[in-house]
């Protein structure tokens, strides 16, 4: 009939979409899995359904798993992009990104959920490796011994606190002012040379002595060690 050929060509789609698509009950068991779930989760068709969530996820991720569901039941709104960890057949841990929403009959019940879900255990950990990265770099600078100032365009976008605490100003005042109001007014002909040489030679200048001033006049012999970066988009000195 109609209506079965119909169902065949659905169930021929989800059977062949690269995603994990997958049909549970209301008390999490599932109802229908396509070879994206079993690809996902390591079980064959005729195990996962006789399985619940509950024996792919740890007791964290049920929980988890458990309010996401609840709350698509009791808003009848669909969720999209919450993610979990599963636990494999052979005990691999990945991390899964999915979608939910109602399943409902023909009276209007609700008679359990569907969704779509794919693998993200990549992308999570390189998030992870990048974050871990930029905390890494972030304790150096804040810890350095020396000043470290980000220069663009002749402004101070960024200062550590050893950089604040030298010239005597907070970060948010060093940003209104520009980098030159830190150098000695007798000592600024030689930071021009040294702008000068790094136009005729393209590359950024050795160590250079160069006395500096604080916001209450101090003066501060510096040494100088400065390289080329990109700073949001736009290239500064380090």
């Amino acid at each position: 009939s109609p209506t079965e050929r119909k169902q065949r060509k659905v169930q021929n789609i989800l059977e062949t979409i690269e995603e994990a698509y997958y049909e549970v009950d209301l008390e999490g068991n599932f109802t229908f899995a396509n070879q994206g779930v079993e690809r996902l989760l390591g079980y064959s068709k005729t195990e996962l359904l006789r399985m619940n969530d509950r024996e792919y996820t740890d007791e964290q991720s049920a929980k988890k798993l458990f309010e996401a569901f609840n709350t698509v039941y009791k808003t009848g709104l669909p969720a999209k992009g919450f993610d979990w960890e599963v636990i494999t057949k052979n005990g691999t841990r990945k991390i899964i990104e999915a979608s939910v929403s109602l399943m409902k009959n023909q009276e209007g019940r609700c008679i359990g959920f569907r969704g779509i879900a794919r693998e993200i255990t990549d992308r999570k950990q390189a998030v992870e490796a990048l974050r871990a990265s930029e905390e890494k770099y972030r304790l150096l600078v804040e810890n350095a011994n020396d000043g470290i100032l980000i220069i663009q365009d002749d402004s101070i976008k960024f200062a550590n606190p050893k950089a604040t605490g030298l010239f005597e100003y907070d970060e948010t005042e060093l940003r209104k002012i520009s980098y030159d109001e830190l150098i000695h007014f007798q000592d600024r002909h030689l930071l021009d040379r040294e702008k000068t040489a790094v136009e005729d030679r393209g590359n950024m200048p050795g160590p250079f002595s160069i006395r500096m001033v604080s916001r209450k006049g101090k003066e501060i012999w510096a040494q100088i060690n400065a390289v080329d970066i990109t700073w949001e988009g736009k290239p500064a000195t380090l």
